[in-house]
């Protein structure tokens, strides 16, 4: 298989380092976090209906990451973030690295913009992961952030 970065071993690896960067490092530091366009990038390349492996559990992590960067860090809109946050949940993102944790996000977005997650979680209904990727890349397409 030729290396394209969007395999999943790397998509997780640099989920997990965006996020983390986002609740630990300090405010001007992004040494060693892969920079947000990049990520929205490789998203939107993930995200692609003719991607030959579309993952979408591993989709629902890059797509949690970003939003925990946008959110904590301010450099979304805060409804586009949270968007993204609910997406990754939609898309059945693993939970299992403490910094993907959907308890700690969701009391920040709630401390931060209270109601707002249950009403985009509304929006969508009861769609999942293959019923969401036309909304996924739309959202991904509109975001310019850093």
């Amino acid at each position: 298989m030729p290396a394209t970065g969007l395999e999943p071993w790397v998509l997780l690896s640099e989920a997990v380092s965006l996020a983390a960067h986002a609740y630990y490092a300090p405010a001007a530091d992004t040494t060693g976090a892969i920079p947000f366009p990049q990520a929205r990038a490789r998203a939107l390349g993930v995200l692609d209906p003719a991607h030959p492996r579309l993952d979408y559990p591993v989709c629902g992590l890059v797509l949690f990451a970003l939003g925990a960067w946008g959110l904590l860090r301010g450099a979304l809109p805060r409804a586009d973030a949270v968007r993204l946050v609910v997406l990754a949940d939609r898309f059945a993102y693993n939970r299992s690295m403490p910094t993907m944790s959907w308890e700690r996000i969701t009391a920040e977005i709630e401390r931060r913009a209270p109601g707002l997650m249950a009403e985009i979680a509304t929006e969508y209904g009861q769609l999942r992961g293959p019923e969401l990727l036309d909304a996924a890349r739309g959202l991904l397409e509109q975001l310019r952030a850093g």
